[in-house]
């Protein structure tokens, strides 16, 4: 599978390249890593504690992160993916589980 796609029209690039300069880049990785962790694990539980509606709109923005982690993309990509996955989960922050939650929270913001 090739790299994910991520148009340059998304608000989520505004101050990335910023953004990747101020911290280890290695902790955006771990970061969006950990937010893959809690939705993609073995026995399917991360998806089960979903509703439909967060389901729908979060599983494909994490797969796209996923994906980038998986090709090793550039970092700045993964800033933008991640901020994407944030900004995507935020009217449904107050239903998701809370290590779900709380990894969201550590992404990047604007």
């Amino acid at each position: 599978m090739g790299t994910p796609f991520l148009p340059d029209w998304l608000p989520d690039w505004d101050g990335a390249e910023e953004l990747v300069g101020t911290r280890d880049p290695s902790a955006f990785v771990a970061d969006a890593q950990r937010v893959v962790d809690a939705i993609f694990t073995d026995d399917d539980t991360g998806l089960d504690a979903l509703d439909e509606e967060a389901e729908a709109s979060l599983v494909p923005v994490i797969e796209t992160l996923s994906q980038l982690i998986e090709d090793e993309a550039d970092v700045l990509r993964i800033v933008v993916a991640s901020r994407l996955v944030r900004r995507t989960a935020a009217p449904h922050l107050s239903v998701l589980p809370i290590d779900l939650r709380q990894a969201i929270e550590c992404l990047p913001d604007y």
